[in-house]
This record gives C-alpha cells, structure tokens and sequence, in this order.
C-alpha cells in the first residue's frame, strides 16, 4: 500500500465497517476491525474494487501513478485556516462534472491535503484539470457560487 495514502479515511472507513460487520453479531466490533484491516492489507479489497470497477466498464488496472492529469488547470486557494474535518462529496461533483468528469477521463480535481490536517488561508488545497479552457471556466464559476464551502474546517 502507498505511503501517501489517506491514513485518516483508511481508518474511518474501517471503523464504519467494523460498526456494521459487529452488527451481524458474528463478530465483535474488535475482531471486525482486525478481519477488515486484514483483508485490506492482504489487497484483496483491490482485487474486489478492480473487479466490480471492471463490471462498470472500466479497461485495466491502473495505479495512481499511471493517471495522467489534463493540460489545463487551476489551483485552489483557501480563504480560510484550520483543521479539516470533512469535505462536501456532493459539491465536489459538482465541480469535477463542471470539469467533463467522468466522460474526460483526465479531468477532476487533486486534493493537496487530507482529513485532520491543518490548513492556512493562502494555501493551495486542491488544482482542478479540464481537458479544454471552457471546462476549467466553468468548474471556477461553479466553485465561484460554492466559495469554501466545498471543505468543512473546525
């Protein structure tokens, strides 16, 4: 697994899990977790995200490294400072259908930061990629009429 990877998320979404997985009542919330982070670590939850992304049309395996970003971007300042708590899937897409995703398969926005880190007004939080200049314009319009409220800090 990557170094770089989200640790924080990683672990919500184990403990999510292991909330629901202990509601079976065939394992302990404990024991779940264990299983879950085993499975994990063991990459056959790769394995089954890979076979269910190919189920939807996806070609190949790929890893982040092999993702080529699109030639027009634009980074995204934070106006304000703080922890991140959470970020706003919703308006997230929002932003990235703006940009052509999911039909520009290089189009979509890079977090620069995760949850739990400590951010500062003036940092660069995100760059968004669009495939023409028309796309980018639109996703800054949009992320306009959002402001910051895309990302939830405390």
């Amino acid at each position: 697994r990557r170094k770089e990877r989200p640790v924080g998320i990683e672990n919500l979404a184990i403990d999510m899990a292991a909330e629901l997985v202990a509601l079976t009542g065939d394992y302990s919330k404990q024991d779940a977790t264990v299983m879950l982070r085993s499975v994990l670590e063991s990459k056959r939850a790769l394995e089954k995200f890979w076979d269910i992304a190919k189920a939807q049309g996806a070609e190949s395996v790929i890893s982040a490294e092999e993702l080529e970003p699109a030639e027009y971007k634009k980074d995204i300042v934070i106006n304000k400072s703080g922890k991140i708590k959470a970020f706003d899937n919703h308006k997230i897409v929002r932003i990235t259908r703006a940009l052509g995703a999911p039909a520009a398969k290089k189009a979509g926005i890079y977090l620069h930061y995760f949850i739990d880190e400590d951010v500062r007004a003036g940092d660069v939080i995100a760059t968004m990629y669009a495939e023409s200049a028309q796309r980018l314009a639109l996703a800054e319009k949009v992320l306009t009429d959002i402001d910051d409220s895309w990302i939830v800090l405390y």
